[in-house]
C-alpha cells in the first residue's frame, strides 16, 4: 500500500484532535471524512481504521517509537512497520528506523500492560478478577471478530 501525504496529514489531524483536545475519536474522524467529499472509499477505510488503530495501540506505539506525548509522525511510522507497509522517506518519519522499533518490541513484549496497550489500572483489576486466564482473554479480546451473516426467513 502507498501512502499519500494529504491522507496522511488527515490522520495526524484526527489524532492532533483526539489526544490533545480530548475528542471523541468517532466525531473526529466523522468530520474528517466530511472536510474532503472527492476520497474515495479506500481512503476513507485508510483514515479511519488508521486512527482507529493508533488510538487503541497507542501505549505500544508510543513506547516503541519511544515518542513523546504529541510526535504523532512517529507512531503513524511505527503503524506502518506494524502493518507491513512501508513509508516514505519524509521529514517528520526521518527518527524511526526499523531495527530499533523491532529490537525495542522485544524488550517490552513480556510486560502484558505493554504488550496489550492497556491501562496500569485496567491491568491490575483484570489480574484480580479473573486471575491467571487474564492473559488469554487479554489477547482474545484484542483479535479480530470474525463476520457473521444472519438472516430471517
Amino acid at each position: 500500500m502507498k501512502l499519500y501525504r494529504n491522507l496522511c496529514e488527515a490522520v495526524i489531524a484526527g489524532l492532533q484532535e483526539i489526544f490533545d483536545e480530548k475528542k471523541y475519536a468517532d466525531k473526529v474522524i466523522e468530520k474528517i471524512l466530511k472536510s474532503n467529499p472527492r476520497w474515495g472509499a479506500r481512503d476513507r477505510r485508510f483514515i479511519a481504521e488508521t486512527i482507529y488503530d493508533i488510538v487503541r495501540w497507542y501505549r505500544l506505539f508510543r513506547e516503541l517509537a519511544n515518542a513523546e506525548e504529541n510526535e504523532y509522525w512517529k507512531l503513524l511510522a511505527v503503524w506502518c512497520l506494524w502493518n507491513k507497509t512501508e513509508f516514505p522517506d519524509w521529514e517528520e518519519m526521518k527518527g524511526v528506523d526499523r531495527k530499533k522499533v523491532l529490537a525495542r518490541y522485544e524488550e517490552v513484549k513480556s510486560e502484558r500492560k505493554i504488550r496489550e496497550s492497556i491501562p496500569d489500572w485496567m491491568d491490575e483489576l483484570g489480574e484480580k478478577e479473573v486471575g491467571a486466564n487474564w492473559t488469554t482473554e487479554l489477547e482474545a479480546l484484542n483479535e479480530e471478530a470474525s463476520v457473521v451473516l444472519r438472516t430471517n426467513t
